[in-house]
């Protein structure tokens, strides 16, 4: 019988608890053998990260396919951000442009650095 997304969200923590590693990397194989199941589903994955989330952990898609783990408590210390101090320029050079597409396609290329990242249609 396949384990909800709650029991699998449990034993990934649990996993994550044992490894005695603050961060690590779980193959979508272990995901599938520790929530017993063939196919991960979108929805399954949603709901076993809202799971996971529940329990201070973080899990994210890694570009190779697998998937990072960590605590939340990792990022509590990380300096905080802000549109007013890091984006004051982009914002009023969209305002110019009335939001040209120019302008995204320039933002878009500076940040997707890898190879493979595809534009969206605008």
């Amino acid at each position: 019988m396949r384990r909800t997304p709650d029991e699998a969200a449990v034993l990934i923590a649990r996993l994550l608890m044992h490894s005695g590693q603050k961060r690590a990397r779980i193959s979508e194989r272990t995901i599938k053998k520790v929530a017993k199941r063939r196919r991960l589903r979108t929805s399954f994955l949603a709901m076993l990260r809202g799971h996971l989330e529940d329990r201070a952990l973080v899990m994210i898609e890694l570009d190779d396919g697998s998937w990072g783990l960590m605590p939340s408590k990792g990022l509590q210390g990380a300096p905080a951000i802000t549109a007013k101090r890091f984006l004051t320029e982009d914002l009023e050079e969209l305002k110019r442009s009335k939001e040209s597409p120019q302008v995204w396609k320039r933002f878009r290329e500076e940040v997707d650095v890898e190879e493979g990242v595809e534009e969206e249609d605008a």
